[in-house]
């Protein structure tokens, strides 16, 4: 449910900040887990609410926080009871409120101003944070959540009480202005240029042919034939097609030439296999969904990723983003890169204890971030540059965080 905040300038009635905001009974669609917050929740509150001492219910890894798949959402809706008790919500841990692109794990701008004094943008910045925090005050929910920020963003929400999360993605940068993919693949390493050339000759081989296409190009067959796919990786995982057939066609008509489609046919047949959905932003080749209806080796990497890559580069764009999560992306030229988030628990002893599990999460983040990009780099160059640009430093025996 839309729960969008606002803030006006009292004088003039001028928009001065928004921020897109959703109240949820659910956490599904997000990429930020917190599915064991909301388990451990309700036996925080009755704890501290009964005055005995609760057993620990935090999260006793980083895996165990994040791991998840997309299970078909089983939560209710349930209706807000306005009246806090020791600032709880009395409905348990759902509703909830929720700042983000819906669906959507890429970082961009949650707290939009149009000032671009510096001062007067910080300013707002710590309006609309502490607005966030008041009107979760209001409706009496558990929590408010702030996923895929920006780094000024959460030092703002920092300063209003919220809890600062950190999460793993993998990018692909064209950092050394790579004008070809043979170029990007001669900085690799040896084993990983001669395993990528591999896997391409794999899909080649096995009479898979690549087409790509681009916002007019894409035709309602082709809308049919991915949706098709889509739903066929959905069902593979348990998931559900939150994402109908119209939706597709209505994004291709709205956002012409800034959908990419990728497509695999059959050469013999005739017939499309597979496909991958991208959209191009201005910076950066975003790959969204992929299926296929037929299983071919490789084809998932080539689709997904080298086809991405080439795109990039034809076009420009220095980066992609391929998605949450996948270590196998590292292998393939994409490297590890943080992610930021904020949270904000009214349940004060709730909110403790999630605090106490974050800051561990945070250094076995940087840790996992530091080792990945030393011991699994997939570039003949060292990875030193790629951490300072995540501000992190090794020393010695020591990871340093700037």
């Amino acid at each position: 449910m839309p729960q969008h905040l606002v803030a006006h300038d009292v004088a003039t009635g001028q928009l001065l900040g928004a921020m897109p905001l959703y109240l949820k009974s659910h956490s599904y669609g997000e990429f930020v887990f917190d599915h064991a917050w909301a388990r451990a929740y309700r036996t925080a509150v009755a704890s501290s609410s009964s005055g005995t001492r609760r057993r620990e219910h935090e999260p006793s890894s980083v895996q165990d926080a994040s791991a998840t798949t997309a299970d078909t959402p089983r939560a209710r809706a349930v209706p807000l009871k306005p009246g806090v008790e020791n600032g709880s919500s009395r409905a348990g841990y759902y509703p909830k409120l929720q700042s983000c692109i819906p669906f959507t794990p890429v970082t961009g701008p949650r707290i939009l101003v149009s000032e671009e004094d510096a001062q007067r943008r910080e300013a707002l910045y710590g309006i609309l944070a502490r607005g966030l925090v008041a009107l979760a005050d209001r409706l009496g929910v558990s929590s408010v959540h702030v996923t895929f920020a920006t780094a000024p963003e959460c030092r703002a929400l920092g300063r209003a009480g919220f809890l600062p999360r950190l999460g793993l993605q993998f990018h692909w940068c064209n950092t050394e202005g790579w004008r070809s993919f043979d170029e990007f693949t001669a900085s690799l390493k040896q084993s990983r240029r001669k395993a990528i050339r591999q896997e391409r000759r794999k899909v080649a081989e096995a009479g898979v042919v690549i087409q790509r296409l681009r916002g007019r190009q894409i035709r309602p067959h082709h809308w049919d034939a991915f949706y098709r796919f889509y739903r066929a990786t959905v069902e593979s995982k348990w998931g559900r097609d939150y994402l109908k057939s119209s939706f597709f066609a209505q994004m291709g008509g709205a956002m012409g030439e800034r959908v990419v489609l990728i497509l695999a046919e059959d050469r013999s047949s005739g017939t499309l296999v597979a496909g991958a959905l991208n959209l191009l932003g201005d910076d950066c080749v975003y790959g969204r969904h992929w299926g296929c209806s037929r299983r071919y080796d490789a084809l998932h990497f080539e689709l997904c990723y080298y086809q991405a890559i080439e795109v990039a580069i034809e076009l420009g764009l220095p980066r992609v983003e391929a998605g949450a999560q996948g270590d196998h992306k590292l292998a393939r030229g994409y490297l590890p890169t943080l992610t930021r988030s904020c949270h904000y628990l009214r349940h004060a002893g709730f909110r403790k204890e999630v605090a106490r599990f974050l800051k561990l999460e945070r250094e076995q983040t940087y840790i996992r971030m530091a080792t990945v990009s030393t011991q699994r780099n997939p570039f003949k160059s060292d990875a030193a540059e790629h951490l300072r640009r995540q501000g992190l430093r090794i020393e010695g025996k020591r990871l340093l965080v700037e």
